[in-house]
């Protein structure tokens, strides 16, 4: 009993301890990057549909198109890190240029993300801009693009008798390029294709307000690399009604794969190392949609987007309008 009675002690003058209190959460910070990789997947999602139902309709014409999401994250906590939800949505709108061989077209936007933990609540609201080209030749057909978005966050996380507060911004700076080789079929298509993705993340230090427990987080900036092998088809049901279909395997490396931060207490604690929870090194992709015209000049593409692998899934909606001239 005396030795059961010190060991109670002593957990209980470790839980109470303020370094230990203030990680309670802390991992919330360093996991957010990871819902920002997924929210950045969406631009290059909107993109590439893009430009391959425009591929699959045969016209290649000036115009301008939007597109809207709305998609839901769930990763499982491990290596300390708390499970992590996360939700967003976001618009962007692109003007297409005609090149002949060359297809070129920029793009503007905006998306909001809430990522939760059992710790707190981090709210992000972005802005993004990029450049997209795309060709075909024989059989091949290829894109390509490059975008930024900045964004700024406000951070709530739960500590013992207050709520820390904090302000910051952020960016991913991301490069795609995806080449495949398209089977014509008698209603459709079928291609094999490769992707290859670049995500280069930066987040400004962190400064925690309002509670006793605050935190300071370094300024962080790492990448994660993104490369994707499957097949996709298009089946076309009637006259300007076609179904699509994709599915593929990812692999995910580089250094904030796996993210982490150094924290300390304000105003000059012990530096303390905080893990996040990961994205998948290796998932299966699949995405469903249609497409179809309704008017001379304009159409409609819905879809599905579904990412499995490593005890997460993120899964979104996807609507775009394209206007032809």
């Amino acid at each position: 009993m005396p030795l059961l009675a010190a060991l109670g002690a002593g957990v209980g003058l470790f839980l109470s301890h303020p370094a230990h209190a203030a990680t309670e959460g802390g991992d919330l910070l360093t996991s957010n990057r990871t819902a920002l990789l997924d929210d950045g997947r969406q631009i290059r999602a909107s993109v590439l549909r893009h430009t391959l139902v425009q591929a699959t309709g045969g016209a290649r014409d000036d115009g301008m198109w939007t597109s809207t999401w709305g998609h839901w994250g769930d990763h499982d906590g491990n290596a300390g890190a708390a499970r992590l939800r996360s939700n967003g949505g976001g618009v962007v709108g692109g003007i297409d240029r005609d090149l002949g061989e060359l297809h070129v077209g920029a793009l503007v936007g905006a998306g909001n993300l809430t990522a939760r933990a059992p710790g707190g609540v981090v709210q992000a609201q972005s802005s993004v801009a990029g450049g997209y080209v795309s060709g075909q030749q024989g059989h091949w057909e290829w894109q390509g693009g490059a975008s930024y978005t900045w964004s700024r966050m406000d951070s709530h996380r739960r500590t013992p008798g207050a709520v820390a507060e904090a302000r910051y911004g952020g960016g991913i700076a991301q490069a795609w390029v995806d080449g495949g080789y398209r089977f014509a079929t008698p209603r459709g298509s079928i291609t094999p294709f490769v992707n290859l993705a670049r995500a280069q993340l930066f987040q400004d230090a962190i400064n925690e307000t309002n509670a006793p427990t605050a935190l300071r987080v370094d300024g962080t900036h790492g990448h994660v690399d993104i490369g994707t092998v499957g097949v996709r088809g298009a089946m076309q049901f009637q006259d300007g009604v076609v179904g699509h279909a994709g599915l593929g395997y990812q692999h995910a490396w580089g250094d904030d794969v796996r993210p982490t931060d150094t924290q300390r207490l304000i105003p000059d604690g012990d530096p303390m190392r905080a893990i996040g929870v990961p994205t998948p090194r290796n998932a299966a992709v699949a995405d469903l949609g249609i497409a179809f015209a309704t008017s001379k000049g304009t159409s409609v593409d819905a879809s599905y987007r579904g990412m499995f692998g490593g005890g997460s899934k993120d899964q979104a909606l996807r609507v775009s309008v394209t206007i032809k001239w």
